[in-house]
């Protein structure tokens, strides 16, 4: 599906791209320069800043332009989902086109090569490596974070060990198998502040990984004692007796930044109007997603576009589940990212430190907000 959306790209350009991610996972000798890319929070000449006019202009005025977005149904994807149903993309001259993949790491090569404009993941090791090897993308925008101070990811522990008292605090910790969707990633981090909040280690517990529909049939047939889950998970866990909400994230792990949005080259040094329209459109539906859940307002129509889009298809779930937060005014935080990557690097998952406030660009950020203002 991509090969007929991509714009062509120099058999080079692919090619150096496939041998970066490759190395990706591999140690290296030297610290590199810091890609080019204007620092968070400044206003740069070249980029979104000079792109795009505050205007009222209907979208017909305007070429329309094609992006591709990566995407994997999750819920953490919503404002991009409630943007294109209410429209917002249309309104900024773009035709929006998603392909489905699997996660983050699938997407880093397409993003970088221009098959892909436009990408959803999440901060980890394995990203911040292939960054170091030169891979030319920018986080943009926040993807996902608490919601009014409570986070939509949780520790589930198995039902009979709440109930028999065998776990208690997190000291109890101590020896049991927790799993992780993957190692390397803010869910390993969620483990070790739970772990240090009863004296302990990440050493003194067992943790293995699994996709998260394998965490729920762990749980049932006792495999595991606990997981680290996202929702839907968390909820239907619940619902299905294994194991209540133990401790959610705000207790170990509050305010992490857990989603980002990212752009490839076409949008950051191309084309870079296109992604600050983009822009404009990702914060309103951010803000239209947060007022349904926040206020109610509009919020069947949001949970429809969810329905539709995501893997959550049960409107019940809906009105039971903690939902994603963002931030409304759209920044990604690069402070929780700089603590995540000396974590990683401490923990010998990041060979290279890169300099996070030159991949973090938040110019385009800038730009939306003085066409649709702060909140």
């Amino acid at each position: 599906m991509i090969a007929t959306a991509a714009r062509a790209r120099t058999a080079a350009v692919a090619a150096s791209v496939v041998a970066l991610l490759a190395a990706a996972c591999g140690p290296a000798a030297a610290r590199p320069a810091a890609p080019a890319a204007p620092t968070a929070g400044t206003a740069p000449t070249t980029m979104a800043t000079a792109a795009v006019q505050p205007t009222t202009a209907p979208a017909a005025a305007r070429p329309t332009v094609k992006l591709v977005v990566a995407e994997h149904g999750l819920l953490s994807n919503a404002p991009l989902y409630v943007a294109m149903e209410k429209g917002y993309y249309q309104e900024q001259g773009l035709e929006i086109e998603l392909t489905r993949m699997q996660g983050g790491g699938e997407m880093i090569a397409p993003l970088a090569s221009g098959q892909v404009d436009v990408a959803v993941g999440a901060p980890s090791a394995g990203l911040f490596n292939a960054i170091a090897r030169g891979i030319p993308l920018r986080i943009v925008a926040d993807k996902g974070s608490d919601f009014q101070g409570r986070g939509f990811v949780a520790l589930v522990i198995r039902k009979d060990l709440v109930d028999g008292g065998q776990v208690r605090d997190y000291a109890d910790l101590k020896g049991r198998h927790l799993a992780i969707a993957t190692r390397g990633s803010t869910n390993e981090i969620d483990v070790a502040r739970a772990a240090a909040k009863g004296g302990l280690t990440l050493d003194d517990v067992d943790v293995q990984t699994m996709g998260y529909p394998d965490m729920l049939t762990a749980l049932a047939n006792g495999s595991i004692d606990g997981a680290v889950l996202v929702e839907p998970f968390v909820t239907q866990a619940v619902a299905r007796d294994l194991g209540p909400r133990w401790r959610g994230s705000e207790d170990f792990y509050p305010g992490a930044m857990r989603g980002v949005l990212m752009y490839g080259p076409r949008l950051v040094s191309e084309d870079p109007a296109a992604g600050a329209r983009f822009m404009i459109a990702y914060v309103k539906g951010t803000r239209d997603y947060l007022d349904a859940f926040e206020r109610g307002v509009d919020k069947e129509n949001v949970i429809a576009a969810l329905i539709k889009h995501t893997v959550v298809k049960d409107r019940a779930i809906y009105d039971r589940m903690d939902p994603a937060g963002f931030n409304r005014n759209g920044y990604a935080d690069a402070d929780d990212m700089e603590y995540q990557q000396d974590w990683y690097v401490q923990h010998g998952l990041e060979p290279v430190a890169i300099d996070i406030r030159q991949v973090v660009d938040n110019s385009f950020v800038d730009r939306a907000l003085t066409v649709v203002g702060k909140q």
